[in-house]
């Protein structure tokens, strides 16, 4: 089964996807392991309910290129995801196609921290 997520490569905009909801084409997409990023306690990211993010958990041993930042609400730290990066909507513990709402806001928020190199 298709679902509708919302994909970032570094150095170009966020677009609309659908792929198939398998571990297979997440990974494809990531080029590589797949790591969930945790965005309840994301300050740039945590207003957006239902989300989760998803990139190459090895992005940055192998020189990804850098996309956009993520940090922490409690400890002001932040890191940046390196290598694509695919969003997805949650529900209970399944991935879900995005809704329009969701991939506008998510959007607007990697725009705003996308690393330009």
């Amino acid at each position: 089964m298709k679902i509708t997520v919302l994909i970032k490569q570094p150095g170009k905009p966020a677009r609309v996807s659908e792929i198939e909801n398998t571990l297979q084409s997440f990974q494809e997409v990531i080029e590589g392991n797949l790591e969930a990023l945790p965005l309840s306690y994301d300050v740039l990211l945590s207003h957006i309910p239902d989300i989760c993010a998803f990139c190459n958990d090895e992005g940055k041993i192998n020189n990804m290129k850098a996309n956009f930042l993520i940090g922490n609400l409690f400890n002001g730290c932040y890191d940046v995801i390196c290598g694509p990066a695919v969003f997805a909507g949650v529900e209970d513990e399944d991935t879900v196609s995005l809704t329009e709402k969701q991939i506008s806001m998510i959007k607007k928020a990697i725009k705003a921290n996308e690393v330009i190199a």
